[in-house]
């Protein structure tokens, strides 16, 4: 099967461990969503939503594309953009953050109660987004994750916050800031 040729196990050295802390971590994220819709149940589309961002950002990091992605610049970008424009945007319109609070408590809200705060300001998440896929796409930090795997990862955790956020700020903007987050 072609979904079987590429594995995180055909890594050597720090690819492996990058990889396999990017499966973790996203394990973690998916969990702790399930066991927090066990708390607080998610509508049927909520659940479609996040469950359809989880599977694509699996694919997008253990699927052919992350192979693909190795050797080909655009491969590269449409795993990037699948990050940015798909995965980020269903995870927003999925709204976990009850799911979140049920499972993590008193301390979840510690995390993202000034988190909820920026979302208020939307052109400012837009700002902080375009600055981080800058960064991210100057010469030295661009070559900087190209070779080292560790550096990816934290390039793609990047791309994922700062667009899960401009993401939510948008889709789940006040009246009062309509405009601005269009």
């Amino acid at each position: 099967l072609p979904l079987q040729a590429h594995s995180v196990l055909q890594h050597d050295g720090e690819s492996f461990w990058a990889a396999l802390i990017a499966i973790l971590l996203l394990a973690v994220f998916w969990l702790l969503y399930l066991f927090g819709s066990v708390k607080r149940r998610p509508s049927l589309w909520q659940a479609m939503l996040f469950h359809s961002g989880c599977i694509l950002c699996a694919v997008a990091v253990t699927g052919p594309l992350d192979e693909w992605a190795e050797i080909s610049a655009s491969a590269h970008m449409v795993q990037h953009m699948l990050f940015m424009v798909v995965i980020a945007p269903l995870w927003a319109l999925s709204q976990p953050l009850a799911q979140f609070a049920a499972i993590t408590g008193r301390w979840g809200r510690i995390a993202w109660q000034p988190l909820l705060k920026l979302s208020h300001y939307p052109l400012g998440l837009a700002y902080l987004h375009a600055a981080v896929v800058w960064f991210w796409h100057t010469p030295h930090f661009y070559v900087l994750a190209l070779e080292h795997p560790w550096w990816h990862l934290v390039e793609h955790i990047c791309f994922m916050f700062t667009a899960a956020m401009l993401w939510w700020a948008v889709l789940q903007c006040s009246e009062r800031n309509r405009s601005w987050a269009l």
